[in-house]
Parts: structure tokens; sequence; C-alpha cells
């Protein structure tokens, strides 16, 4: 019983000398006219602090000297917020699979009234699990799948603690009757054993669901029928090792574990590992048909990027990537998104290639895609770039003035190219001081003897250190913002009539932007029915959005008759998916033009995103005077 409830019921019937009505104190304090009666029995058990009559409650003035108190510090109180008696209403319905309505009201001291709104809030929650909450007589059940019920557990889990990502310490405080050293122990050792690798961000998600698991078994919740909806799952290699897996730690618990709960594990292993064994993914009978989808993502890349991706040993290893994907799709064994934003932001295109893929594997496969498993593809590809030694940052090219004396020249460069990388690329060399020929527009220009006349000439000394080349890397920087400033405004000239062009407006978030300006563009002949949808999908798969002040959907289409920009500057931020922007821009363009869009989107990430040119392009008050700023910020040294 909640001793602070005690004390506010006993605190209320003191400050007044009348009588007071059951109802008037259940409806004070929330809680209904029975909780009331049991309150008041409880504080009576020593001495009768309260008199209770027809005409209600009052207190005994001649204990008044006692002053009931009760220590509440010591005590850890019920739940009180309807978010925490909505957990604790389903995390108990969970574990004893069945509740009594009476002993809930009881419990939670609330009235009949409280507890169906509490209820209905735990059947929203239910909805996202394809759960259902039955009533029956005087009692409630949760009903549906086993294995959605542990998915429904572990977020349990994390909205109740705050908890971000799971650790051990936590894991083993939280399931004390159960020794998850041990279970740690043996779960590792057979996946190492098995040729299984699990990555530190899964490591104690995959952890906490074998524990989930576990207990599930020991408290006699095991599936008994067939529920794991991924087709042919035993003929995966993880079926096996799900055997052996199971078998020692049933052990632990001194219990068995059927077949149904076999596939369960083994759709886990799959879902939160990686494997070694690449040759015995392609046993699977969906091994065709992920390949060609995977040929598909790995040409759509490297056009993006600009580089040659094709490699037999990738594409095998993608293709398992993609089979392991499916089924962690179908189970929902969802990752935590953990850094892929500040990934996003840094190579735009890169993640956008991989939001594009899944969003065509999705559509393929008839399943929806969690927004998590962009940034993870995302990573698997940038990693495989880096090894085959490719670089994201465009070249910038470069003009060497080093007058010819001895072999110097051929020593600088090899110095320049061993400090900076791919990061300039030094296609003209003047060995002479004949300076005129030098072109100064767009070009950094290193000079080991004075040169005048261009904005990006940086001197340098004939054995450069390290600090000289931070300073030329400040160049190189300030050379590339202008020519991505340039090209985008280029483009905007030609793709931003002031028809599309839409300032102090008051969209309150994304969704309503894109079907309201979509509506626009359809009466104006430039998209399609249904476009709006299109790029609505895109957003979900992974939200354009960028240091939390922009926002660029972008759709490359049949459904565009023309290709366009349409820029929206809200009055207020407005909100898009977990953030808020204060600009949007929309771009599209015909389908098969899909490098010329991407080309467009990633200058407008390049060059908007920046806080300082956000800052000037919110102030224009008209279509002129965005372009004008625009031209502004492209004849700036940033």
């Amino acid at each position: 019983m909640d001793k602070k409830r005690l004390q506010q019921l006993y605190t209320c019937i003191s400050q007044s000398d009348e009588w007071l009505s059951g109802r008037e104190l259940a409806a004070r304090l929330h809680l209904s006219a029975r909780t009331i009666r049991n309150y008041v029995r409880e504080i009576n058990r020593e001495k009768p602090y309260i008199l209770s009559s027809q005409h209600g409650y009052r207190l005994n003035k001649s204990l008044a000297a006692d002053n009931y108190r009760i220590q509440v510090s010591s005590v850890k109180p019920e739940p009180i917020l309807p978010t925490e008696r909505v957990y604790y209403i389903i995390r108990h319905c969970l574990v004893l699979r069945e509740l009594s309505l009476d002993h809930l009201m009881t419990e939670l001291c609330i009235s009949d009234r409280t507890l169906n709104m509490d209820l209905n809030n735990v059947r929203q929650i239910l909805s996202g699990f394809q759960l259902k909450l039955k009533i029956r007589k005087d009692s409630v059940r949760i009903t549906g799948p086993v294995y959605e019920q542990r998915r429904l557990a572990r977020h349990c889990i994390f909205e109740t603690t705050g908890l971000e990502f799971p650790s051990k310490e936590f894991i083993c405080g939280a399931f004390p009757e159960y020794d998850c050293q041990q279970i740690e122990t043996i779960l590792f050792q057979t996946l190492e054993a098995s040729g299984l690798s699990v990555n530190g961000y899964e490591r104690y998600d995959l952890l906490l669901y074998v524990v989930i698991w576990l207990r599930e078994i020991h408290l006699g919740n095991a599936m008994t029928r067939e529920e794991c909806p991924v087709e042919c799952i035993r003929n995966y290699h993880e079926y096996e090792i799900a055997g052996e897996l199971s078998r020692r730690l049933c052990r632990l618990i001194g219990q068995s574990c059927n077949l149904w709960e076999q596939e369960y594990l083994a759709a886990l292993l799959i879902s939160k590992t990686s494997t070694i064994h690449l040759e015995k993914c392609r046993l699977l009978p969906n091994y065709p048909l992920i390949e060609h989808t995977v040929k598909d993502f790995i040409h759509m890349a490297g056009m993006a990027l600009k580089m040659d991706l094709y490699d037999t040993f990738f594409i095998k290893k993608m293709t398992c990537y993609f089979q392991r994907l499916l089924v962690r799709q179908q189970m929902k064994f969802y990752s935590q998104n953990v850094f892929f934003n500040a990934l996003k932001n840094r190579y735009p295109i890169l993640q956008d290639v991989c939001a594009w893929s899944l969003l065509h594997f999705s559509k393929q496969f008839h399943i929806s895609i969690d927004p998590s498993e962009v940034g993870f593809l995302a990573m698997i590809l940038c990693e495989y770039v880096r090894e085959r030694g490719y670089s994201f940052d465009m070249a910038v090219p470069c003009t060497l003035v080093c007058p010819t004396f001895s072999h110097f020249p051929g020593q600088l460069i090899y110095t320049l190219t061993e400090g900076l990388g791919k990061a300039i690329h030094i296609d003209q060399v003047i060995e002479t001081l004949d300076l005129e020929k030098i072109d100064t527009d767009d070009r950094l220009i290193l000079s080991v003897v004075p040169v005048h006349g261009g904005p990006f000439i940086l001197p340098i000394v004939p054995y450069p250190r390290s600090e000289d080349f931070r300073h030329i890397y400040d160049e190189i920087h300030k050379i590339k913002m202008r020519m991505y400033s340039r090209q985008l405004c280029s483009f905007f000239s030609s793709m931003l009539p002031p028809e599309n062009f839409y300032v102090n407006v008051s969209f309150s978030s994304g969704k309503e932007l894109i079907h309201k300006c979509c509506e626009h563009l359809t009466a104006r002949g430039y998209v399609s029915e249904g476009f709006d949808e299109d790029l609505l999908a895109r957003e979900n798969m992974d939200p354009s959005v960028f240091y939390d002040t922009l926002a660029i959907p972008h759709h490359c289409s049949e459904k565009v008759h023309r290709e366009f920009a349409l820029v929206v500057l809200n009055k207020e931020a407005m909100y898009w998916k977990d953030g808020y922007v204060d600009m949007a821009v929309i771009l599209a363009t015909r389908d098969q033009e899909t490098t010329r869009l991407q080309k467009i989107y990633d200058l407008a990430v390049k060059v908007l995103s920046s806080r300082k040119n956000m800052d000037i392009l919110l102030k224009a008050g008209d279509h002129a005077s965005f372009l004008g700023q625009l031209e502004q910020i492209s004849g700036q040294i940033l």
C-alpha cells in the first residue's frame, strides 16, 4: 500500500473541521471510494485516528496530539504518474500473464475510471507490437505473439529506466535472480567458437535479449507453437548454433528448450551477429535475389561516390548482410542509433545512397525497415571505401610555384603529398619566375616565392612543418566552400523560380510542409499526384536534417515533370521528425537524373548547413534577396 498516499489522506482530513464524504476525498486524491475505506482502515490499525460515520470521515481530536505520521523514505512508492502506472500494468501482465482489475485498483490506488484510461494507454503502446489487451470478467491480460511480448519487455526497460544503451552492470542489477555473468560467458564463448562476431554496439543488447528469453522460459512463458515469421529459419547455419547454445543456457535454470524457442534464438543470433561463413549464406533460397539487389546497390554507390566498388568478396559480404537484415526487420530486433547523424552531416551522399537502397529493398521484399539500419549500412560502406584507399573529399586543384634548384621541386611535391594526402592535386608546377602563367581563379597557389593577385595564394617554406599543413588545410576549406557556393548559386538561379520561394510562413511540421508545398507543385505542373507520399517515404527512412537547422527532402522520380528547387524560410522552427529546423529546401529531378540530384543535394548540404550561412540566408525577405545573399556568400572567403 502506498505510504505516501496514506499520509496525504490523513493530512487532508486533519485540515478540515467538518465531515468529509468518501466521494469528496476520492475526488480530491484521485482515488476510488473503496480505496479511501481501505486507507482509513490501514491508518486506524493501531489507534482510531479517523472517525467514520454516515456523514463521512473526520479527525479524532482526542488523538490529535499523537499526530499520525508514517515513514515513507524507506518505502518504494507505488507508481503515481499515468506513464508509470501504464508500464507497471504492462510489466506485471507480462510476468504474471493475468491481473485482477480489483487488485490493480488497490495497488495503484486509483478509481475504475482512471484504470480504464490507463488501460486505453496500454492499448496504444501494444498496437506497436502486434499485441492486444484482453479484458475478461474481472481480469486483464496481454495476448499476441510471444516474441513480440519479449520485445515489449525490452521496450519497458528502456522506457522506465531512461536507459539509452544497456550495460552489463545494468543487466546484472535488473535480473539479480540469474547469473548474468555466467550467461554472458556461455553466450560469447559459443558465438566465438562458431565463427559469429558481435560489434560493440550490439553486445549487451544481445545479452539483454538472451536474459529475457531465458527468464520467459523459466517462468513457463515459452512458445508453444510456431511463431517465428522467418521463412526457412532452420536452413540457417545459426539454427544449429542456437541448439547448442540453448542447451547450455537452459541447464542454468534446470529446464529444457523446445524447437520453437530454438528458432527464436536462431533468429536473434542472425539479427545481432555477423558471420565468417559467407559460403554457407549461398545455400539459402533467397541468396540469388538478394545478391542481385546488392549488385544494384554497389553500382548505385559507385556512381554516386565516383568510385569503383565492385569486388566479389564485398558482394558476398553485403549479400550476407542483407540476408541478416531481412531477418532482423521481420523479427524487429532493431538496434540503437548511436552516432549516425554525425556520419550523415559529414558524408551526406554516402548516407543518402544507403537510404535509397534500403527503401528499394523494403519495397522489393515488402517489409518495413527501421531508420537505424541506414546508419549501420553507411558505416559498412564507409569502412569498405576507406579500406580501398578512396577519399570522400574532393581534391583541390593546386599550382606549385617552386623555381628549379637541383631536385628540390620533386622533393617538395613528395613532402606536400605525404603531408596533405589526397586533399590537393598538384596539376601545375611553375619552375621559373614566369609568374604571369599562374591561373589564380579558384585554385590554391602554393609558392616558395612572393606571388600577388589571387585570393588563395599561400606562401610556404621550402621544408614545410605540421603547422604549415594546418594553414594549407584552412585555405583548402575556403576554396572548396567558395566553389560549392558558386555551383549551388548557379543551380538555384535556374531551378528556383519566385513562385517556389516561401518566406514568413508558419508550417508546424515537415509533414505539413511537404503536403502543402506538393499541392502547389502539382497545381503548377512540376509533379504528379502522389509525389508527396514518395518524398515522405524517403524522409521516414532517414530524415534529411542537418545540424538541427536545415531539412533538404529530395527525390528523383518519374512523377517529376521538370526539375525544381523550393525554399521555405519558416517564421519559427518547425518540427521535423525528431528535431526542429528553420529552413527547408525541396529538390527534385526527373527520373534517370539521379547523379545530378545527388550533386545538387551534396552542394546544398555543404553550403546551407553552415550556421553562418544560414544566419545570412534567413534574413532574406524575398526571392531576389535570397539569391543575392547566396551570391554574396559565394564571393566571400568563409
